[in-house]
C-alpha cells in the first residue's frame, strides 16, 4: 500500500511506502505518545480519513480557513493513502453538489422567513396592538394615553405603508 504526503501546495506529493513492521513501530509510538498525538503535537504522522478531505465542502468559511491553516501547519506529518485520495476525487463533486443543494435550501427558507416578515410589517400591524387598542379599560379609562398611543401606532403604520416598498426594490 502506497501513502503520499501532502506538498506545500496542498497536493498530493510524493509516494512513501511502508512495510507492516514499520507500521508497527508506528502504532507502538502512538500508543507511548498517546496524548500528545491527541493534541497533534509532536512529530508522529497523521493520517488523513477521506471524509475530513470531503467535509470541506459543508463547513462555513471560517472553519475552512482554520482547516486550511492545520492542515498547511502540519502538512510534513500529513500521509493520505492512495485509497483516501481515490475515494476523495470520486465523491468531491457529489459533495459539492449536495453542499450547493442544502445551501440554496437554507437561503430559500431564510428569504421565505424574510418576505413574510416584510409582508408583515408592510401591513403596519404590530402583534397584539389592536387588542390593546380595543381594550375598553384603556380606551375608557385612559384615554388621553390610548389617543397618544393610537395616534403614533396610525403614524408608524403609515410610514411602514410608505417605506416598504422601497426596501422592497432594494432586495
Amino acid at each position: 500500500m502506497s501513502e503520499n504526503k501532502i506538498g506545500e501546495s496542498l497536493w498530493f506529493g510524493s509516494k512513501l511506502n511502508y512495510s507492516i513492521k514499520s507500521v508497527n513501530e508506528g502504532l507502538k509510538l502512538y500508543t507511548e505518545n498517546l496524548e500528545r498525538v491527541e493534541k497533534l503535537q509532536g512529530d508522529e504522522p497523521i493520517f488523513l480519513d477521506t471524509s475530513i478531505l470531503l467535509d470541506y465542502y459543508q463547513i462555513s468559511i471560517t472553519e475552512r480557513k482554520k482547516l486550511i491553516e492545520v492542515i498547511s501547519r502540519l502538512k510534513d506529518r500529513i500521509i493520505l493513502t492512495s485509497c483516501v485520495q481515490e475515494e476523495f476525487l470520486r465523491n468531491r463533486v457529489s459533495m459539492i453538489k449536495k453542499f450547493k443543494h442544502q445551501l440554496e435550501e437554507t437561503l430559500q427558507k431564510k428569504f421565505d422567513i424574510l418576505k413574510e416578515n416584510i409582508e408583515e410589517i408592510e401591513s403596519g400591524n404590530i402583534k397584539g396592538m389592536d387588542e390593546y387598542l380595543e381594550s375598553k379599560f384603556i380606551s375608557n379609562d385612559y384615554k388621553e394615553i390610548y389617543n397618544s398611543i393610537n395616534s403614533t401606532y396610525e403614524d408608524y403604520k403609515k410610514h411602514i405603508t410608505a417605506t416598504v416598498p422601497e426596501i422592497l426594490e432594494k432586495i
